[in-house]
Order: structure tokens, then sequence, then C-alpha cells
């Protein structure tokens, strides 16, 4: 089963307790964790993780069309060779589904 059924599926039960759940926390408390960002932040930030419902893990794909995107704005990530981060999407650029 993909990723964006397995948490559809969790969201749909509110199973708040499946590893999948767990595992999401786990990475994004680690994430946060060796960010730089100010211990402050992270305490808050580990507070609201563990206390996130489980539809805060709602799947959700992006479709961004990247012939629109002019190319001084994709910060190339070097792990795949089409993986970019963008900061400064706006919501016109892009389209959510889910």
């Amino acid at each position: 089963m993909g990723l964006y059924r397995e948490l559809d599926d969790i969201v749909n039960t509110n199973d708040y307790n499946h590893s999948r759940v767990q595992q999401l926390r786990e990475r994004l408390t680690n994430w946060i964790s060796g960010s730089s960002l100010s211990a402050a932040d992270i305490a808050h930030l580990r507070v609201e993780i563990a206390a996130a419902p489980v539809t805060a893990y709602r799947p959700q794909l992006w479709r961004i069309t990247l012939s629109n995107i002019h190319i001084s704005r994709l910060i190339n990530l070097g792990q795949f060779p089409d993986e970019y981060q963008i900061r400064d999407l706006i919501e016109q650029e892009f389209t959510v589904f889910g």
C-alpha cells in the first residue's frame, strides 16, 4: 500500500497510535531538534507535534508547475536530480489535492 493511501486510511479511522503516525512524529521531532531554531521554539514545536491530532497527518498532493517558477528560485537539495526547495512559493503557483 502506498504512503498516501496508508495515511488516508489512518486519518479516516483516527488511529492515533498507528506506528506510521508515531514514526512521523519522531521524524518531525528529530528534524526540529536538529534545526537552527531557538531552544524555546524547538520546545514549543515538540509539544505541538506530540499533541497534534491524527488529522494533522492527512496526506496532500501538491502540483507545482515548474515552468512557472524562475530557475533562480529553485534550490537544488542534491539528494535527487529533480528535488528542489522553493522557499518563496506563493498560493497561485501550486494546487493542493487531498
